[in-house]
């Protein structure tokens, strides 16, 4: 009898190890972009999760004082969200050096751009045109 309840144990305790380490992996797989809409250019890149994220286009940068002019769109029409230009937080002047930004774009929260790895963002600066029912 305790010979059993000891492999029952042990087969629970493997069933959500295993179960444990599947759902681990899962979580890591990238997603792929969505389809890129007509009206996304094909500079445009994209970034986010699973669960959605945006076209990021770089129309320009001036480097005096590190801002970036980007466009973003929404991944699911390709709609322009917002046409703006961003700079650097204080904190990640020097770290945010580079000609292309876009390539180290994260997420767009709604109010700045997070970059991947470093913890830096980028503020709205000056806005050019952004939708009105966003």
């Amino acid at each position: 009898m305790k010979k059993r309840i000891i492999l029952s144990l042990l087969l629970v305790v493997g069933v959500i190890f295993l179960s444990v380490i599947l759902l681990n992996n899962l979580m890591k797989l990238p997603c792929d972009p969505p389809k890129r809409s007509e009206n996304v250019p094909k500079t445009a890149i994209w970034s986010g999760g699973c669960d959605g994220g945006h076209w990021f286009e770089q129309v320009g940068r001036i480097s005096v004082n590190n801002r970036y002019r980007i466009r973003i769109y929404n991944d699911y029409d390709g709609n322009l969200e917002l046409d703006a230009e961003f700079g650097a937080s204080d904190i990640c002047k020097k770290v945010v050096k580079d000609e292309i930004i876009v390539n180290k774009i994260l997420v767009y929260n709604g109010e700045q751009i997070i970059l991947k790895g470093n913890y830096c963002n980028l503020n709205e600066i000056k806005r050019v045109n952004r939708r009105n029912n966003f």
